[in-house]
């Protein structure tokens, strides 16, 4: 299981119709959902209810086709790769524990404080075999910075952060999320620096990435950093 490998084999270019249409559904599913809940609290769509689902169905089909062939394509990508890590993951925890163990894992990120997530991170984080793959112990750091996140645990996310770019200096996901936590506490240097990493990244395959990459250094040098950012760079529309 080694990550650079299994990316580079799945490039961006050649993301499978498996995922194409997992990642469909499943935000399918939860714009008609958000359209049902909102004709329930605003009745402005016929039929409410009826009206309100129909409208959230129509309109991410909107939505989507910008995420797969339009200005939001790299933003697509990089939710290709953070899914990914996940999986990735999920295959050291249920390798190191169980299956029953990841769906304990899995099911506390829906709670205010993901205490079980951290502590499972620092477990696997205190196995020496574990510390000793870099493929098991990237993407455990990548989420053990989500978790300080949740948290409003900047300084530990970073730390988290730093330690996963020890391993994969140029790595895309772990050098955006950095330049993000580096703009909400104004280290434009810093910002800039982890966006010009991830430009580095052997295994983009991805035009709009690069695009992506070079408009928020062009941002950052201009206006600032957004401190206000709390998602990750990927996440905003590419203009």
């Amino acid at each position: 299981m080694n990550y650079n490998s299994k990316i580079l084999n799945n490039s961006n270019r050649n993301i499978s119709y498996k995922f194409y249409f997992r990642y469909w559904l499943k935000n399918t599913i939860m714009a008609c959902a958000t359209g049902f809940v909102i004709g329930i609290i605003i009745p402005v769509f016929p039929f409410r209810q009826l009206g309100g689902t129909i409208s959230g169905l129509l309109v991410y089909q909107i939505i989507v086709l910008r995420y797969f062939w339009g200005n939001r394509r790299g933003d697509f990508e990089y939710v290709y790769r953070e899914i990914f890590l996940e999986k990735l993951l999920k295959q050291i925890i249920i390798k190191k524990y169980d299956k029953i163990t990841y769906y304990r894992f899995y099911f506390d990120q829906f709670n205010s404080i993901s205490s079980y997530q951290s502590k499972t991170c620092q477990k696997l984080l205190s196995d020496n075999k574990i510390l000793k793959n870099n493929n098991f112990v990237f993407p455990i750091f990548l989420k053990a910075a989500k978790i300080a996140l949740k948290e409003s645990n900047f300084k530990r996310e970073i730390k988290y952060l730093k330690k996963a770019l020890d391993i994969y200096p140029n790595d895309l996901v772990a050098n955006c999320k950095l330049a993000v936590a580096m703009e909400r506490i104004g280290a434009c240097k810093d910002a800039t620096n982890a966006y010009k990493a991830a430009i580095n990244d052997p295994l983009i395959k991805s035009d709009k990435i690069n695009e992506f990459l070079k408009v928020q250094i062009q941002r950052i040098q201009s206006k600032g950093p957004n401190i206000k950012r709390i998602s990750p760079g990927l996440r905003d529309t590419i203009q």
